[in-house]
């Protein structure tokens, strides 16, 4: 792999020619440390001067230049034309090991050098050395830094991380802290915080509380509130799979309600839909297990006297679907059974569901639509449970 050296080249402050000559003497001393197979110079038509000064520096040393090129720029303070010229010479030489030097040009021709080799993740170098009032480096004073850019790239990185994070895309932000930030001061605690919601993304209840509770995700004291409420309703869920409470169903209404709107922010609306759907089903089941002690897959008729089980052509040997859970709810005298009898809307938003192709159709749910399911579910919800609101908030993830 060739090491390849991009090298904005200016004219010198003034027309003085020892001010020229001092400026090659120190782009020299970058292309002799730096050993590159080859220069990429950049500059306008008057820099060419300054290029041939260079080689005359060598010769001066007893050295040789190595093979290069020069990428005319008619506008060396355009940005326009600089970012494209360095792009295009970034992609030819995307294989080879490129440092960029931006010791010399004009302050656009600098910065854009700087800001390209960050883009691009390649190692930056610039003379430095006593400075006259020109600001140019004085023959004989000049020192090759490389610039150490770890620092930059972890901040970048760390911002997309974070932007991941908010939009729910755990598993692409996890891969950026694991394989690309390299020495942030965070970056333990925020791969088990993001561990602990992709879990919980997933319904992996216990791993999520196991990496909320881990010292690192408490040292992130500006979201303890925030994580101190999702850890209520967390491990409410955990122990219901643990078999700690006396009533299963209910904790994980919120969480299905939440985990549901996630979906809906990214546009995955079927997705979102089919949560709802398994919400309101959760509603009914919610219900009959608070009232009977029953579950809809194993229902006793014999607690059911509010109505004609067999008006109903009820089979309780199989497990009751959403409908027939809220037709018995409806039969036992239920406030929302009856609401949910004689509600057309529910009944149009079913069969939108029915037809997602998630479900049985071919169709898809639009942003529209699910809004309408939400609502309505949202409505149903309230109708068991006062404090759905609040218990939404409560599994609602953290923005960072």
């Amino acid at each position: 792999m060739d090491r390849v050296l991009f090298m904005p080249v200016g004219t010198g402050t003034g027309t003085s020619e020892d001010r020229v000559r001092s400026l090659a003497h120190g782009l020299f001393h970058s292309i002799d440390r730096n050993r590159p197979d080859k220069i990429v110079f950049f500059g306008s038509d008057m820099s060419r001067k300054t290029v041939e000064y260079i080689e005359k520096e060598a010769e001066t040393q007893g050295k040789h230049l190595p093979e290069y090129e020069f990428i005319e720029i008619h506008d060396i303070d355009g940005v326009s034309e600089l970012f494209n010229r360095f792009e295009e010479q970034m992609k030819i030489y995307g294989d080879h090991e490129v440092i960029v030097d931006y010791t010399s040009g004009t302050k656009t021709m600098t910065s854009i050098a700087f800001i390209m080799g960050i883009l691009y993740r390649k190692e930056l170098s610039v003379v430095s050395g006593f400075r006259d009032r020109n600001g140019t480096v004085q023959s004989g004073t000049e020192s090759l830094i490389e610039q150490n850019t770890y620092q930059i790239y972890d901040k970048l990185n760390i911002r997309r991380f974070k932007e991941l994070f908010n939009h729910g895309r755990f598993e692409t932000a996890l891969q950026i802290l694991e394989n690309d930030v390299v020495n942030h001061e965070r970056r333990d605690a925020y791969i088990k915080l993001t561990r602990a919601y992709l879990h919980w993304d997933l319904f992996e209840h216990d791993k999520a509380l196991d990496y909320l509770n881990s010292d690192e995700v408490k040292s992130l004291e500006e979201l303890e509130d925030v994580i101190k409420r999702n850890k209520s309703i967390l491990g409410e869920i955990v122990s219901s799979r643990r078999g700690r409470r006396k009533y299963k169903y209910q904790p994980f209404l919120p969480d299905l309600l939440a985990n549901s709107r996630r979906r809906a922010s990214e546009g995955r609306y079927d997705d979102a839909a089919a949560r709802l759907y398994r919400a309101l089903e959760l509603i009914a089941q919610i219900l009959i297990e608070e009232k009977y002690g029953d579950e809809t897959n194993r229902i006793d008729p014999d607690k059911y006297t509010q109505c004609n089980l067999e008006a109903l052509k009820m089979d309780f040997k199989k497990p009751l679907g959403l409908k027939g859970a809220y037709k018995l709810l409806e039969c036992e005298g239920y406030d929302i059974g009856k609401a949910f009898g004689k509600d057309n809307e529910i009944k149009d938003l079913l069969q939108i569901r029915n037809y997602s192709i998630l479900a049985h159709g071919l169709e898809s749910v639009n942003g529209e639509q699910y809004q309408r399911f939400y609502d309505k579910v949202l409505e149903y919800a309230r109708m068991i449970d006062e404090t759905i609101d609040s218990k939404i908030d409560n599994a609602t993830f953290p923005q960072l």
